[in-house]
């Protein structure tokens, strides 16, 4: 496919060049040959893209994924582009992202939105089996950002948290106030 585009492009060039160099040409040849050229380059480097795309889905999936954990199977999704993920398609479409891939993926899927490869989970009944099993079935991790914006030992950042340290500490102040 590349070889073919790679002589489409050349031959727009060559004609180009042939066109410029004759005596009578016009403006409008030139803009078309321009026009070809730039039509051929558009091609090769959306059909690069989207070769880029699927060798990030196979790498995130086939890779990442099977090597950490090579028993479990993943839900059901789309992993989008490299390092941006699906976070653009987020943001043209906002509540119909969301809606559009529980309708095709159901209650739970696997998409990359905002830098982070994620699963979501729709439903009560879902998401109370991962609460319930915090730590046990799942572990939470929240992006970077998030972890740096709110510092290490925050709330949400790690099983046994700062939050619980203060509310021990605050429990053991009282009793010991009231004692």
């Amino acid at each position: 496919m590349y070889m073919y585009i790679a002589k489409v492009v050349a031959e727009v060039g060559r004609k180009l060049i042939q066109e410029l160099t004759a005596p009578k040409r016009t403006m409008e040849v030139l803009t078309t040959s321009l026009m070809s050229l730039s039509y051929a380059v558009t091609t090769l480097v959306n059909s690069m893209l989207g070769i880029i795309r699927l060798l990030w889905q196979w790498y995130i999936v086939s890779r990442v994924a099977r090597e950490e954990f090579p028993d479990l199977a993943l839900p059901p999704g789309d992993m989008g582009y490299p390092v941006i993920g699906e976070t653009i398609d987020l943001l043209k479409h906002g509540a119909d992202f969301y809606n559009e891939k529980l309708r095709r993926y159901g209650n739970v899927y696997k998409s990359h939105l905002l830098l982070s490869p994620c699963i979501r989970v729709v439903g009560a009944d879902n998401v109370k089996k991962i609460l319930m099993g915090e730590n046990t079935l799942v572990t939470a991790t929240w992006p970077l950002s998030t972890r740096l914006l709110l510092g290490k030992g925050f709330f949400i950042t790690g099983v046994r948290s700062r939050a619980q340290n203060t509310k021990k500490a605050h429990d053991v102040c009282v009793k010991s106030r009231d004692a």
